[in-house]
């Protein structure tokens, strides 16, 4: 499916809303489940950073579609874990689990320095949800 970019920048808008004000993207350990309506089993939530605001809607040629950046709250986070990050979701200020996302330190949704997370050692966190549309 590809979309045109102005049904992309509103599937964007759409998603950053249902997030509500303060949600939080919360990095875990583990077996990554089917998707953020699956209970989590046996993960460890490793870091989490609360994300002030979204980028405006833009087109991005390296991923092919519509994509807007979160803004982080702070510029790094402190692990409450260590571990290997192997997913992340997007959870809202009610604690609600509304996306899952890749991790990886390229080509993820969620880009980290480094997938091992050690406590006592800063986080620095960067992510862009991207909608699939064509380039004009």
């Amino acid at each position: 499916m590809i979309l045109s970019q102005e049904a992309a920048s509103t599937t964007l808008a759409a998603l950053t809303s249902d997030l509500g004000a303060n949600p939080s993207l919360v990095i875990y350990s583990g077996t990554v489940p089917a998707g953020p309506d699956t209970a989590l089993s046996g993960n460890t939530a490793l870091v989490s950073g609360g994300i002030s605001s979204w980028g405006t809607p833009t087109y991005n040629a390296s991923t092919s579609g519509m994509s807007s950046s979160g803004t982080f709250t702070a510029s790094g986070y402190s692990p409450a874990a260590s571990g290997t990050a192997t997913f992340a979701r997007l959870i809202t200020s009610g604690s609600v689990a509304r996306e899952q996302l890749t991790v990886g330190t390229s080509g993820a949704e969620v880009i980290l320095g480094n997938t091992t997370i050690l406590t006592g050692t800063t986080v620095e966190m960067s992510m862009q949800l991207t909608i699939p549309s064509q380039s004009v």
